[in-house]
């Protein structure tokens, strides 16, 4: 059989596996703290509080004194959002753990069987709600012992991905209403090379009130383009209720759209004046996700720069297959070799 030589072009930032396949669909579940969420902390120079060392971890302690910071915390990894290798005197040889409280609500106790928390740390933590310990994690002695401040994760741990943790037995922690999560976080040394935590915590069981939100946006924020007469957008979920006059390009609605579930959803208009283009969202869209209460997309606001005149990026060959054997086919059905280019 005569060998062709097929060409995938992708544009933007959507890979191909997400154009083709889309997105995972999002169970019902109830999101109680969510990565990246802002948190009270408190360096480990000394213990939390005094002269109870515990009291820190309960609901009433007033943690006004503590600074607010996003997720995730470390120093010597990526993707970090609170620096402790920036502030003085840094983690590194100073300390080796950190305070963290926030609170999270609860409408009810009825569906309430577990939680998950799910973990990006290196290297240990405990976690308690509203005052008693759910959780330990690679952290010395027994549920409920003391861990003093000075003290080390048992071994390292490296924070390669996030980890799953049921908390099966937590009815009598939480209540209806305002709840305090608090957790200690712990590297393995004072001389370590890294350090991170992040976490978020959902009840599996409970409703879906999380609103649907932007995955990703062609062109994205802040992007400089060449033309611009439409947008590609991806909700993370699969939504409903989506219409052409919901996108505002400028403050002009657009003039048409398709797509469906997650999207891409593909927003054409007439092209806008060179310069700064403002898209935001009409404020009585019906966009909102399939849960059995919907809960409505809130909008929000991004911009990027129309200019003709801007240099052309450049084309890069982002993937390539040869003897192709059970990978993409062609349009007659044929195992081609190809390439992938991105620009």
């Amino acid at each position: 059989m005569k060998s062709r030589f097929c060409v995938y072009l992708v544009m933007g930032a959507f890979c191909l596996s997400m154009i083709l396949c889309g997105l995972p669909l999002r169970a019902a579940e109830t999101i109680l703290v969510p990565v990246e969420a802002q948190w009270r902390y408190l360096r480990g120079l000394e213990e939390a509080s005094s002269p109870d060392p515990a009291s820190w971890r309960l609901p009433d302690f007033d943690d006004s004194a503590w600074t607010t910071a996003p997720a995730a915390f470390g120093f010597g990894e990526a993707g970090l959002r609170t620096d402790l290798s920036e502030l003085e005197p840094p983690m590194r040889r100073n300390y080796t753990c950190i305070f963290l409280r926030k609170t999270f609500e609860v409408a009810s106790l009825a569906t309430l069987e577990s939680y998950t928390l799910s973990s990006l740390y290196d290297d240990g933590f405990i976690v308690w709600i509203n005052g008693n310990e759910v959780l330990r994690v690679n952290m010395p002695g027994e549920t409920g012992d003391f861990v003093p401040v000075e003290e080390d994760a048992m071994r390292s741990h490296e924070a390669r991905e996030f980890e799953d943790f049921v908390l099966p037995d937590i009815q009598d922690s939480v209540v209806e209403g305002t709840n305090l999560l608090a957790i200690q976080a712990f590297n393995v040394s004072a001389t370590s090379s890294d350090f991170v935590f992040e976490m978020s915590l959902v009840d599996p069981f409970g409703p879906d009130i999380t609103p649907p939100t932007l995955a990703s946006t062609i062109p994205s924020p802040g992007s400089v383009v060449r033309r611009l007469r439409q947008v590609e957008i991806l909700f993370d979920e699969p939504v409903g209720g989506v219409d052409a006059a919901d996108l505002l390009v400028n403050g002009a609605s657009a003039s048409s759209v398709r797509g469906s579930d997650s999207g891409p959803y593909v927003f054409s208009f007439e092209q806008p004046e060179v310069g700064e283009v403002i898209f935001s969202w009409r404020a009585d869209s019906a966009i909102a996700d399939r849960a059995e209460t919907p809960n409505f997309f809130q909008g929000g606001i991004w911009s990027c720069r129309l200019d003709p005149d801007a240099p052309l990026d450049p084309i890069v060959i982002s993937e390539l297959l040869a003897s192709n054997r059970s990978g993409l086919r062609d349009e007659d059905g044929d195992s081609s070799d190809w390439i992938e280019l991105h620009n």
